[in-house]
């Protein structure tokens, strides 16, 4: 079996915002992949620095030792808006990821992160004060194409990771 998470903010304030991609990915994903017995989505209701209690309890539940089962995805600063990467292991800047690693006690899960990129400091309309603003406002009107290609992209990547494996998925989608 595997678990697919989808990091982001619960309540409706947070729902549009930059940080919820994961969520909106897995949104996406159940929209056009009826997963059966061997696939189970969550999207954690603790906030994002949280996210390791309920992927540690949902782990201990369907009884998943093997973290390879573990698949996670979530928005990245350092990607490009709209570009997408796939990888096992390696740790992040991400404190989403990082409470997941604290709390399974290891770090090679299965990333899918979905670039939002960063604000352009010569953006003179750019008015976040820090990180944490931006990661929480919602997406201007002319990313929006960019990012909602990037969510379906990304589901798409999901299954084809599925139905053909991991490897497969990498070399199609990390380009």
């Amino acid at each position: 079996m595997k678990i697919i998470v989808g990091l982001g903010n619960p309540g409706k304030e947070y729902e549009k915002t930059r940080h919820n991609v994961g969520f909106m990915v897995l949104d996406e994903l159940v929209k056009i992949y009826k997963a059966g017995k061997d696939v189970k989505t969550l999207k954690p209701q603790t906030f994002m620095n949280e996210s390791g209690k309920a992927v540690k309890k949902e782990l201990k539940n369907q009884r998943i030792k093997e973290l390879k089962n573990l698949w996670v995805v979530h928005d990245d600063l350092d990607l490009e808006l709209g570009r997408i990467k796939i990888h096992a292991g390696g740790s992040s800047g991400h404190h989403g990821i990082e409470s997941i690693i604290k709390k399974v006690g290891a770090n090679d899960f299965v990333k899918f992160r979905v670039g939002i990129g960063r604000p352009k400091l010569d953006d003179k309309a750019c008015y976040y004060q820090n990180t944490k603003d931006y990661l929480l406002s919602p997406f201007k009107k002319d990313e929006l194409a960019v990012i909602n290609s990037a969510i379906k992209k990304t589901a798409k990547a999901v299954i084809m990771a599925l139905k053909e494996g991991l490897d497969k998925a990498m070399n199609e989608f990390n380009s």
